[in-house]
């Protein structure tokens, strides 16, 4: 079992702003769970998330190499991640960062965010607007949080998913973690997209997949990993890097399309 800080679950403040919901809805907002890690040998940051949301991936989730990776969900503002950027590149760490930005933001209560930075230092926000179950939960290298959810069992499988996970590459153990998460029932309202991100060093991310409008998203993502595994990653890892702007195209020679037999027509 992994050792985790106590949890944060379901606890409203009463200060807080609560969005009104329709008595005959189950849930209101934009559901989501999530985990985000750091590689500290590898120095690659990782999440990977999954909604009811279409195209959770498109906007929540938000990585910086060198500097952390950040998730923004429930009544998400996708302008949050930078600003707590601004503040990890000032010095800040997490903690501090997510604090000082969620102090001057607007709606706070409605917002869930997660943060990571670069030595691994985890932080999360949960306002007392989020429909419940919600939650966030670090373990060693990681966070793990959500809303919407059937019970606090999500967050905790997730946690040890990846702990146990521990030697495996960080996309795959993301990949297992957030498959825990979704076997205990992710989002109540059912699971429709889901994402996977990982960067290395560079601005361009080393994995970049998503699943929208599946049935079986987070199946789809692992599949799509197994796809990329391939000839896809070798030519990543030829890509022009800040160390040698050059790359390595001379080790993906191989990839080249075969050239036309006979005369090309115009």
């Amino acid at each position: 079992m992994v050792a985790h800080h106590p949890l944060v679950y379901g606890v409203l403040q009463a200060d807080a702003v609560r969005l009104p919901c329709k008595a005959d809805q189950m849930r209101c907002g934009h559901a989501t769970f999530s985990i985000l890690a750091l590689d500290r040998a590898a120095g690659h940051f990782g999440v990977a998330m999954a909604s009811k949301l279409p195209c959770v991936g498109s906007f929540c989730p938000v990585l910086r190499s060198g500097v952390g990776a950040v998730v923004t969900q429930a009544w998400t503002n996708p302008a949050l991640p930078y600003r707590i950027f601004e503040r990890l590149e000032a010095g800040d760490d997490a903690e501090r960062a997510l604090a000082t930005v969620m102090a001057v933001e607007v709606d706070a209560g409605l917002r869930q965010v997660g943060v990571i930075d670069a030595k691994g230092r985890a932080a999360g926000f949960t306002g007392a607007g989020v429909e419940p179950a919600f939650g966030q939960l670090e373990g060693d290298g990681c966070l793990v949080l959500g809303n919407m959810l059937p019970d606090h069992s999500v967050l905790e499988a997730m946690a040890e998913r990846f702990a146990e996970a521990a030697g495996q590459p960080l996309a795959e153990r993301l990949l297992l973690a957030l498959a825990a998460g979704a076997e205990r029932g992710g989002d109540v309202r059912g699971t429709r997209s889901a994402a996977l991100k990982v960067v290395a060093g560079e601005v361009f991310p080393l994995v970049d997949l998503r699943a929208d409008d599946h049935d079986r998203p987070v199946a789809e993502v692992r599949r799509l990993l197994g796809v990329v595994a391939g000839d896809l990653a070798r030519f990543i890892a030829a890509l022009p890097t800040r160390v040698n702007p050059h790359g390595r195209f001379e080790t993906v020679q191989d990839l080249r399309p075969e050239p036309p037999i006979g005369p090309v027509r115009r």
